[in-house]
């Protein structure tokens, strides 16, 4: 007695005694086989009940197993498709293949056992695709999941981060505004330690708000869309520039630039981007010699790197990938009298964009900050058919 499966055939074929011999020996090893006496049939029966596995003529009048084959692989590729071929016509049998046939048999089929062979191997693999389809679209799911549960608390982080910096601006806003009115109250009765105590408490007030403030950005940065236009990176650089002119007076800059292309990007954040990484410059630079920044911008992988050079104190190699983390402070505090926040606005910013950012450094002389904004090989240097690129003022 056959075994039992729960596996279907259908049968395609013009030749009612290869239907019959086929359909007598799948039944007795158990399977439930449908028969079609030619393609159509075939394919509107594969259409109203997905089988299992096809057997399929390639011979057939009017309309060919191939066309069956290729209207199934197009409709259903995970079907499993066997054909059935003559000897003398090996090359519809490679041509098969070639268009999605799992397997192939040929007439006449003497054996039974290569028959069933054919159909087990087959099934099986079936079987084993069905499985791993099914275990990476678990995968995918649990991606899906954990990735939307991250954006949330993504999202809860930073409406936390903007709550707590926000309310804790008034009363550091106090702090500093008494100590002061402590100071002027006191008068010249004030000591030399109590002095220096005032202005610890000041210092650290002033501090604490800086903190809270570029807390603030970076929330309010990771709250943002990107919006995307055609953008100017001169204008953004003139008017980063601009911006920093009173702290670069207080030294010797000798500020240069590569030709900088008109991109694709947020000009308002990009205008930021080249604000902090020049005030980084400024702030970390070598006070025996004259400072050097340079914008840089070249093609390398069909893509534009952008960068701010300077040649100053640097970064240990060592302390290269710390320095986009936020608080994190490479040097002394009284170095820069920065709160660590800076480069890490700097990298919210690109990667918002879609890109990298990464620091080339040899300590003591100088540092390559560098820059992707989206990867996207469109950006091009600007070009006088280009429509009008959006200012960054």
């Amino acid at each position: 007695m056959a075994t039992e499966r729960t596996e279907t055939i259908l049968i395609i074929d013009d030749e009612p005694s290869i239907r019959m011999l086929f359909r007598a020996f799948l039944e007795d090893h158990g399977f439930t086989v449908s028969e079609a006496e030619n393609g159509r049939i075939g394919l509107d029966m594969f259409r109203r009940a997905r089988p299992d596995l096809i057997l399929i003529d390639l011979q057939m009048p009017e309309f060919s197993g191939l066309d069956v084959l290729d209207a199934v692989t197009r409709e259903s590729a995970n079907t499993p498709v066997i054909v059935v071929s003559g000897t003398g016509i090996l090359a519809d049998v490679v041509e098969a293949l070639h268009r999605g046939a799992w397997d192939f048999i040929l007439k006449p089929v003497e054996e039974s056992g290569v028959l069933l062979h054919a159909i087990e191997k087959t099934l099986d693999r079936a079987r084993l695709i069905r499985e791993n389809l099914a275990y990476r679209e678990h995968l995918e799911e649990q991606i899906r999941e954990r990735a939307a549960s991250l954006e949330r608390r993504t999202e809860e982080l930073n409406e936390l981060t903007y709550l707590a910096s926000h309310d804790l601006q008034e009363p550091v806003r106090q702090l500093v505004a008494f100590s002061g009115l402590l100071q002027v109250d006191l008068g010249e009765d004030l000591s030399e330690k109590v002095s220096r105590d005032l202005h610890f408490i000041s210092a650290a007030a002033r501090r604490v708000s800086r903190l809270m403030q570029d807390l603030l950005e970076l929330s309010r940065i990771g709250r943002l869309e990107v919006d995307r236009r055609p953008v100017a990176l001169s204008d953004c650089a003139d008017r980063a520039i601009a911006a920093l002119v009173e702290r670069m007076n207080e030294t010797t800059v000798d500020l240069s630039r590569d030709e900088l292309p008109q991109i694709e990007a947020d000009a308002v954040q990009v205008f930021q981007l080249y604000l902090s990484l020049i005030d980084n410059a400024i702030k970390y630079r070598d006070a025996d010699r004259t400072l050097r920044i340079r914008l840089t911008a070249v093609r390398e992988n069909q893509q534009w790197v952008f960068g701010v050079r300077d040649n100053g104190i640097g970064i240990r190699k060592e302390y290269a990938d710390q320095a986009f983390v936020p608080f994190k402070q490479l040097h002394g505090r009284d170095e820069s009298g920065g709160t660590g926040m800076g480069l890490a606005i700097c990298r919210k910013i690109v990667e918002h964009h879609g890109g990298r950012i990464w620091v080339e450094s040899e300590y003591g002389h100088g540092a390559h900050f560098r820059f992707t904004l989206g990867g996207n090989p469109r950006n091009e240097a600007c070009v006088p058919e280009a429509a009008d690129p959006v200012s960054c003022y």
